[in-house]
């Protein structure tokens, strides 16, 4: 009996003091991307509801708009601080330090990490197709997202859809 306390005792302690080293790198990437992809998504609604009553849902411009997120939304800085800008928008994955990709159309924003294999890997065509047939939130949930289940070697995006 006094065995199995102590077993069940160490493994609590295990839980409770893990050391930082045993954390998954990816997952501790993964937590930060998707903590600043909300970030920045809270933002934009900041950004857009200022000039308006807050139920009104976004609507953006009929034209489709790509690129990184700061040429996607440029007023964002009226609603982030200019000292965190940098830091927000920069891709924790992306290799060459680019930021964050974003896409935008009536009222619909998707936000893109490239994800642990560093690589874009849905194209800006394929999600301006998803965008019409009003179906990016289940591409980017089951087609063209990140899986952690495949590890590192998982192709992939990290998203971020609001429709």
């Amino acid at each position: 009996m006094m065995v199995v306390l102590f077993g069940v005792g160490a493994f609590f302690a295990y839980i409770i003091f893990k050391p930082n080293y045993l954390e998954n790198p990816i997952n501790v990437r993964m937590t930060k991307v998707n903590g600043e992809l909300r970030s920045i998504a809270t933002s934009i609604f900041d950004m857009e509801t200022a000039n308006r009553v807050v139920s009104t849902p976004l609507n953006f411009s009929n034209d489709f708009v790509f690129g990184s997120v700061d040429e996607v939304f440029p007023d964002l800085v009226t609603t982030i601080d200019p000292l965190e800008i940098g830091d927000l928008f920069k891709d924790e994955y992306n290799p060459s330090e680019d930021l964050y990709r974003a896409a935008k159309w009536n009222d619909t924003f998707v936000l893109i990490s490239v994800g642990p294999d560093e690589v874009l890997n849905v194209t800006e065509g394929q999600i301006k197709e998803a965008m019409e047939n009003q179906n990016v939130g289940k591409m980017a949930r089951l087609e063209w997202a990140y899986s952690p289940t495949n590890g590192l070697d998982s192709s992939g995006d990290i998203f971020r859809v609001q429709q």
